[in-house]
């Protein structure tokens, strides 16, 4: 059943949107939920297309709390004003701690293919926080390094052979070979 569907059966949220319009087959649709409620599993699952999650709060405080149980995302949004910088500064750490981009008065949906990308978080958004799933550094999400201490020169792999046979670009001794 798709993840909309599933919000729409829910007690705790009620659907929106008069259906005229259709973006990528579905009709754009607001829920409104209470923070208690963003420990449901169907609240919590991704949802592509035309759908937001509306969670009222009393302070910054209420904020941080509805935050903690999403656990790791890729990204979150923070709509302020300059008002608001008291505020902001409460919700931001915990904003932080849970996603590996902020995104401030816009809409995650921009993902582009540059050095600067990170399209990654903490678990569960990402397996490996410390990298991006898109950006000239993506490769690195595939990598895992192995360290050979004290090897023979005839048990290292071609790569790190003193004689360098594949050509690989390193640094011996802090200098660009």
């Amino acid at each position: 059943m798709p993840g909309v569907t599933r919000l729409s059966e829910r007690g705790a949220v009620t659907a929106g949107g008069d259906g005229d319009v259709i973006f990528a087959g579905a009709p754009p649709t607001a829920y409104r939920a209470d923070a208690a409620a963003l420990s449901a599993d169907a609240l919590r699952e991704e949802h592509f297309g035309p759908a937001v999650i509306l969670v009222p709060y009393a302070d910054a405080h209420d904020v941080v709390d509805a935050l903690r149980p999403l656990g790791g995302q890729l990204a979150i949004s923070i709509h302020s004003e300059p008002a608001d910088t008291e505020w902001v500064q409460t919700v931001l750490p915990q904003c932080v701690a849970q996603a590996g981009r902020i995104v401030f008065d816009g809409f995650s949906t921009g993902v582009s293919v540059c050095w600067a990308m990170m399209h990654g978080g903490p678990y569960p958004a990402s397996s490996n926080a410390a990298a991006t799933s898109v950006g000239m550094t993506a490769i690195g999400r595939f990598l895992r390094p192995v360290a050979y201490q004290n090897a023979p020169a005839a048990l290292l792999p071609p790569a790190l052979a003193d004689d360098n046979p594949l050509g690989v670009p390193r640094r011996v001794d802090g200098l660009v070979q």
